[in-house]
């Protein structure tokens, strides 16, 4: 990796808005007053970017995942933390991002959100 450690994936997961951006924002400040390199994967920006071809279809959901989920990976080989907020209903959305990674490479950690509004 770039940084000399082993990167991560931190993949928030939970209903929409429940706090799954805010949480990921206030890891990512944490994780850079540590010194710990991060990279936030926000819906908005995602979804206005790197994914700005797709709708809001259960297969555009899942292509905007597959594609989140391979930054993710370059983002985590390169040694730093992926912070990805995504509603991820289906399990087998997130089990195939999490069989994405290789885990004596790479850690990959799913955070269910159900923050009270």
């Amino acid at each position: 990796s770039l940084s000399g450690s082993h990167g991560a994936v931190v993949w928030l997961t939970g209903r929409s808005g429940v706090g799954k951006s805010t949480i990921a924002a206030l890891l990512e400040e944490r994780l850079l007053g540590k010194a710990v390199l991060s990279l936030q994967l926000d819906p908005k920006v995602v979804c206005h970017g790197l994914c700005s071809d797709l709708g809001f279809t259960r297969l555009a959901r899942a292509e905007t995942l597959r594609r989140v989920t391979e930054v993710a990976k370059h983002v985590a080989d390169a040694g730093l933390i992926a912070i990805a907020s995504f509603v991820s209903p289906l399990r087998a959305e997130r089990a195939a991002a999490r069989e994405a990674f290789r885990p004596e490479q790479n850690r990959f950690f799913e955070v269910y959100v159900a923050a009270a509004k």
